[in-house]
């Protein structure tokens, strides 16, 4: 406490403001953005377009590839089925977290697998065929997300 009296009365203090008013007034310009591994000042509006873009992809993804299937399923049911896919790959987005190596794909993978497996019954998720379509389709949405990151960065 002894440290920031003596700063606040050494004239320092205005030294100290001014730069906090330059930054503040840099960042909210978008002259300045300072990114870390735990932080982002700045460019925050693009981060969100980024991430919208990625979500948006997502959820087309997703409801194309359930027009694909061979069977006829409840309508409810699948759009429950998307809904809580799509909120696994939200997670991912707004964490910011995914790469596209195989072990991170493969465990991603797994996760929706057996979250499809937890909200429905029919016989035609427990295929094979329905386990390949959903382990691709996973893999495709993973690398396209973070393409989509790469791009817009």
């Amino acid at each position: 406490m002894e440290t920031l009296s003596n700063i606040i009365t050494s004239g320092k203090a205005i030294n100290i403001v001014l730069l906090a008013v330059l930054l503040y007034v840099l960042i909210r310009s978008k002259f300045l953005s300072i990114k870390t591994e735990h932080i982002t000042l700045g460019a925050h509006e693009d981060e969100r377009a980024i991430m919208r873009r990625q979500l948006e992809y997502v959820r087309i993804k997703l409801n194309s590839v359930t027009r694909d299937f061979p069977v006829d399923l409840n309508k409810d049911k699948t759009e429950n089925v998307i809904h809580n896919i799509c909120n696994l790959f939200e997670d991912m987005i707004v964490f910011n977290h995914i790469k596209a190596d195989k072990e991170y794909i493969g465990i991603k993978q797994s996760l929706v697998y057996d979250t499809v497996l937890s909200l429905t019954d029919h016989k035609f998720f427990t295929t094979d065929e329905f386990r390949a379509i959903c382990d691709d389709t996973v893999d495709t949405i993973i690398k396209k997300l973070v393409s989509i990151r790469t791009c817009y960065r």
